[in-house]
């Protein structure tokens, strides 16, 4: 099904595997996002019945946060099974996880939530409830199986995997929004401390290593093309354009993975 969908994959009508991880990637993207959203009202609401004395002053107010509670333990529930999905799938087909339409939303995804649960700092508090059983909150796993995939994209196990592991790797690395080296130090430390093999860090840590080299040659990449001109640059994203295609329509030109991105909308 991989390689049928790699190369039906500019069919007017993508194929059903692309399909699948598309919606898979947008679901545990939208239930993991608003999980965290949740739990961060959950946390609020906390602080401001301690401070009334252990209890809300109005009965609507504890509906309320009874009602979040809910909310919060099926947007969780439902995100980390999908993550689980995500993760057994990444490894069944590597290529086309780490093709241009859809590498970078997936190394997006996983930097934005391994940052929200390992980072450290004022914001690294919204997300202690006071019962995480109760939500059904297991930051841990969720650490656990976001590092899992890194490991299952980014790590060279073989000459055939050598091409999707670079892809991965420099769909890590270019993602500004989330990525830093801090961010794999901060994640190697939770991972040595939450995961019962020594393999798993070992191997996560071989990864960031490799994210880090990656990271110095896409900056020495990027300090020649700063003074790229505009008509190198895809107009909705920005970035310098990879594969550019001419629209038959408006004639504007633009990166064949936006192309993508918007049809698998």
């Amino acid at each position: 099904m991989e390689e049928f969908a790699i190369k039906n994959i500019d069919s007017p009508r993508p194929p059903l595997l692309l399909q699948f991880l598309s919606l898979l990637i947008n679901d545990a993207t939208f239930l993991l996002d608003e999980a965290i959203g949740l739990l961060a009202q959950i946390k609020q609401k906390e602080r401001e019945r301690e401070a009334a004395g252990g209890r809300f002053p109005r009965r609507e107010d504890e509906g309320l946060f009874l009602h979040t509670g809910q909310l919060a333990r099926f947007h969780i529930t439902l995100g980390l099974e999908t993550i689980f999905a995500l993760r057994r799938v990444v490894s069944l087909c590597p290529h086309l996880v780490t093709h241009p339409v859809l590498v970078d939303r997936i190394a997006c995804m996983l930097n934005y939530f391994l940052l929200s649960l390992v980072r450290v700092g004022p914001k690294q508090g919204d997300l202690k409830v006071r019962d995480k059983s109760t939500y059904g909150f297991r930051p841990d796993v969720l650490v656990l199986e976001i590092c899992k995939i890194y490991i299952a994209l980014g790590l060279d196990t073989g000459t055939d995997q050598q091409e999707t592991a670079a892809a991965f790797r420099r769909a890590v690395v270019n993602d500004g929004r989330s990525y830093t080296t801090d961010l794999l130090d901060q994640a190697l430390v939770v991972l040595n401390r939450v995961s019962n093999s020594s393999d798993l860090p070992k191997n996560f840590e071989l990864v960031a290593n490799a994210l880090r080299a990656e990271k110095v040659a896409a900056m020495d990449d990027e300090a020649d093309v700063d003074d790229a001109p505009d008509e190198f640059c895809d107009p909705i994203m920005g970035s310098i354009m990879q594969d550019p295609v001419r629209l038959p329509t408006s004639n504007k030109v633009v990166d064949r993975k936006t192309i993508y991105r918007h049809l698998l909308r």
